[in-house]
């Protein structure tokens, strides 16, 4: 190493290049922080947008159920105010029924049932 000149100072050259060295990784290890909590609230952000499509599809998968339910009690209730054989006393039985389980008795799923039919 002729090329190089002798330093004056206190430092040797040897001195200088583990300094050098030591500050390299410390900048490495601040980048690599710095990357890995990006990682962390990108996580954090998908899991949150998993878990609410997640919701939304069963919320989804309930509304339509009770859609459907609404659907054949109201098809059964014209069926029984026309008559037809096998309903003649279906409205009778649902209002037994509810007098049985009142809907101020049964359990708040959050939506109401009569929400978005």
């Amino acid at each position: 190493m002729k090329h190089l000149k002798k330093f004056e100072a206190e430092e040797t050259y040897l001195d200088m290049l583990a300094k050098q060295t030591k500050l390299r990784q410390d900048t490495d290890r601040v980048l690599d922080n710095g990357i890995d909590k990006k990682r962390e609230e990108i996580s954090k952000e998908y899991s949150k947008d998993k878990s609410k499509e997640s919701f939304d599809k069963k919320m989804d998968k309930v509304l339509d159920e009770r859609r459907d339910l609404t659907h054949q009690v109201i098809q059964c209730l014209v069926s029984s105010e026309l008559g037809k054989d096998d309903f003649i006393d279906f409205k009778d039985r649902l209002k037994s029924l509810l007098s049985e389980y009142p809907l101020d008795k049964l359990p708040r799923s959050g939506n109401s049932i009569y929400n978005k039919i």
